[in-house]
């Protein structure tokens, strides 16, 4: 981390020379520590779901605490590096086509107008200006993020289940390959990671009928979890043409009243049911 100069660079409130020490912090083993420098993070690097200048610069060092089997509460930091790499975008943005690009000249006026930005002195004419940094700042967290489909690929397999349904979730939103589908389908079955899984195969494309054999398979398994988040991603592939037992597996199963989620998704899975029956467009 000494390789940055946090000192120029900015978050939510003014420089972010301290976020080499909050990142330190959450493999502390102090639990409050953990919670505190969890809960700064948020709110610098994170704020209010706006990513600053700095936010795209702590996506690897989030990724190394992460990775680092002796970090505790390792999903948390998988947790932290969701809300900063992707804000708050939900399933909703699926599939995602990534951010637009952002010329030189206007990341240059940018950080031109950062002092005046944190003085409360930005000139009326200025504002749109930085109406746009909040997007420019975005697209670097999400580009910094999306960087390592490689780790959240090897973490499809951590023994931490809760790091790999995230790992799961979050190979949703990196560039698809067919690596990534590849190991998603080879998730095995019976846990949450293969439910968190299913809903990914879901909303990515390519590979169609190895990836409906492979869900097609786990429809009739005895965990609700499965067989639901299985239903869900065969119809996201095939609506408005889903399979006739397919929208019968949803359409009698769903259960509005005992809301299961899936670990890594926002969505509970009867709404995830709900939308793979709505018509797409």
């Amino acid at each position: 981390m000494t390789a940055v100069a946090w000192g120029t660079l900015h978050h939510a409130y003014g420089a972010a020379d301290e976020v080499p020490d909050l990142v330190r912090a959450l493999a502390s083993d102090d639990e409050d520590a953990r919670i505190e420098a969890h809960n700064r993070l948020r709110g610098t690097v994170y704020h209010q779901g706006t990513r600053w200048e700095a936010s795209a610069y702590v996506v690897p060092f989030l990724v190394a605490t992460a990775d680092e089997p002796s970090t505790p509460d390792r999903s948390l930091v998988v947790d932290l590096l969701r809300l900063v790499g992707l804000g708050d975008l939900t399933d909703r943005a699926l599939p995602f086509g990534g951010f637009p690009s952002f010329d030189a000249g206007l990341r240059s006026r940018i950080r031109e107008l950062l002092p005046a930005f944190y003085d409360g002195e930005l000139a009326d004419d200025d504002f749109e200006t930085m109406d746009a940094a909040a997007q420019v700042w975005a697209a670097d967290a999400y580009a910094a993020m999306a960087r390592h489909g490689d780790v959240f690929r090897r973490w499809l397999r951590d023994p931490d289940t809760e790091v790999a349904a995230r790992a799961a979730e979050l190979l949703a939103w990196v560039p698809t390959t067919t690596a990534v589908v590849g190991d998603l389908i080879a998730v095995p079955d019976g846990s949450g990671v293969r439910a968190s899984a299913n809903l990914a195969l879901g909303h990515l494309r390519g590979q169609d009928s190895a990836v409906l054999a492979r869900l097609d398979g786990q429809l009739s398994d005895p965990e609700p979890m499965i067989r639901w988040s299985a239903a869900v991603a065969v119809a996201l592939r095939t609506r408005p043409g889903i399979p006739p037992h397919v929208r019968r597996l949803l359409t009698d199963e769903r259960d509005p009243r005992h809301p299961v989620s899936v670990p890594g998704w926002q969505r509970p899975l009867a709404g995830f049911m709900a939308v793979a029956l709505t018509p797409p467009g």
